[in-house]
């Protein structure tokens, strides 16, 4: 068990949050099926799953994915914020089981706001130290941030965003607040790559009160305690096996039929040709009723499209399954990395056309200017917050595979300017580029104008950020959201001049196919049955 006594108390002297860790065997076993065991029944609990093919890209002789880390909660989040309009709301989690730590009882706070620059506030000073021995994420906070919320990070978006809509037919979004996060301080965390696990328990110390060693000492030994039921869990886990339960989806339909959502695209290239935008991005929303076990769904989800940032997360009767292929941000160390995504080819599921298929992609020369053009959005938002000198494109126009489509995927970095933070890093690119278009904010108002519903989580960011200050966030899409018995998964297409609308409509079905065999639901004539 690590630190040691010693090492513990020098980090006190600096940090408000220590980590306390173990390092048990990796279970052979598949990693969701013990983590289903563990956390199948949690109200409040996050599975951020590195799932990628690997195998399948280098057979193709392509390359792979960068993911490489899986975090799980092990406990409820130690606090809850969401945020509802220019209000956040902080909860402490009551005493009740492992944690006798906590006073009794729900403590609330309101804050009336900027709910980004209140978070922001009061989750800095929860500090911890980085330490190698670790993977990037030990402990902190796990949530979301809805698309609409960027009104709170770009004042030109606050009207736009407030101003009133109908009513959606999409309900289940509707349950979801603008941002919602848990403060987690109890995680395992996986290295594929290493073939690693670590459970971590962070100690929380005092604001504002010098301890004295014999009481840094019983918080020491409480940690511990704490960390040994932990692994306890764990084991059990790995041990049994829970039955995995059924899941039902029925009654699917979009809010745009064909005809509709290629007016949408015309409307849009109406704008373009006008010289309003170059590019922007236009979804459909289809919903559902549904009953059953969303793990289950997971699992199928998991099964058919293995994605990079995919993940299970709940929250009360809110639920994400998403396989997203999109890194928003990545930031470690003051150094900052994006992953854009623009250009999509059907791929045809024989490993031996792949190739062929990634390489009529890459020369597309359709595709390869709008993914450009999304490259150059990218780096100009990261050369708001970054080193001008240090930005640069790592890689460009590269092909992943998935399990319908082939994608095109840059990665371009940067190093952090100097007393710049992901709250920094956030305000400059979220949404992103390649789910809105460019210019970006003339392409949101397009989008808020031809779109008829909120996004809400949809496009938005789930991730993580650490005590330490780094952070990961996804791009939501290929995600479903379900509350109670309804559920919802809006997918799109980018549009540019010269987009045949068909084709950009048979895109977003393209898209959708992974998530509707995962509900095991079919299309037909080009709408869902």
């Amino acid at each position: 068990m690590y630190p040691t006594f010693s090492q513990f108390a020098r980090w006190a002297g600096h940090y408000r949050v220590i980590p306390l860790w173990i390092e048990p065997e990796l279970p052979s076993r598949d990693s969701l099926e013990w983590v289903h065991s563990l956390a199948a029944q949690e109200q409040n609990f996050f599975f951020l799953h590195s799932a990628t093919r690997d195998d399948a890209g280098r057979q193709a002789g392509l390359p792979t994915s960068q993911a490489r880390y899986s975090y799980l909660a092990l406990d409820a989040p130690r606090y809850h914020l969401e945020a509802a309009g220019d209000t956040l709301t902080l909860r402490h989690r009551t005493s009740s089981g492992a944690r006798q730590d906590l006073p009794a009882g729900r403590q609330e706070a309101i804050k009336i706001g900027n709910p980004y620059d209140r978070f922001y506030g009061w989750f800095n000073a929860l500090t911890g130290p980085r330490v190698e021995a670790l993977p990037p994420f030990w402990g902190g906070a796990v949530g979301y941030l809805g698309y609409e919320s960027a009104a709170h990070l770009e004042p030109k978006l606050s009207q736009l965003f407030r101003s009133k809509r109908p009513k959606s037919t999409a309900p289940a979004i509707e349950k979801f607040p603008e941002l919602e996060f848990g403060v987690f301080d109890a995680i395992a965390a996986v290295d594929h790559a290493r073939g690693r696990l670590w459970l971590v328990h962070s100690v929380f110390l005092p604001e504002g009160r010098a301890l004295s060693p014999v009481q840094l000492e019983r918080l020491y030994r409480q940690g511990q305690d704490r960390l040994r039921r932990y692994a306890v869990s764990v084991q059990k886990a790995i041990r049994r096996r829970k039955a995995w339960g059924t899941f039902q989806a029925t009654d699917v339909k979009s809010n745009r039929s064909p005809a509709a959502y290629q007016l949408m695209v015309r409307r849009a290239k109406g704008f373009i040709g006008q010289g309003d935008i170059y590019q922007c991005h236009l979804s459909q929303n289809f919903t559902a009723a549904w009953s059953g076990d969303p793990w289950t769904l997971y699992r199928n989800l998991a099964d058919i499209n293995p994605s990079p940032y995919a993940a299970l997360w709940r929250s009360g009767t809110r639920w994400m399954v998403s396989a997203s292929p999109e890194l928003l941000y990545r930031l470690e160390a003051g150094r900052a990395e994006t992953r854009p995504i623009a250009g999509t080819y059907p791929r045809r599921m024989t490993l031996s056309n792949d190739k062929w298929i990634a390489e009529a992609l890459a020369h597309d020369a359709r595709e390869r200017a709008k993914h450009i053009m999304l490259v150059d959005v990218e780096r100009s938002d990261l050369g708001r917050v970054c080193i001008p000198s240090t930005i640069q494109v790592s890689e460009t126009l590269i092909p992943e595979l998935y399990s319908h489509v082939i994608h095109l995927v840059s990665d371009i970095r940067g190093i952090l300017s100097p007393g710049r933070s992901w709250r920094d890093l956030l305000q400059a690119g979220f949404p992103g580029g390649t789910i809105t278009g460019c210019p970006k904010i003339r392409a949101i108002e397009i989008i808020h104008k031809l779109e008829p519903h909120q996004r809400g989580p949809y496009t938005g960011s789930l991730g993580w950020i650490g005590f330490t200050g780094d952070a990961t966030f996804n791009i939501l899409i290929r995600t479903i959201f379900l509350d109670k018995d309804r559920l919802c998964f809006p997918v799109g297409a980018g549009i540019v001049a010269d987009s045949d609308p068909l084709r950009e409509y048979q895109e977003t079905l393209l898209k959708a196919e992974a998530l509707l065999e995962a509900l095991q639901t079919k299309v037909e004539h080009g709408r869902p049955s």
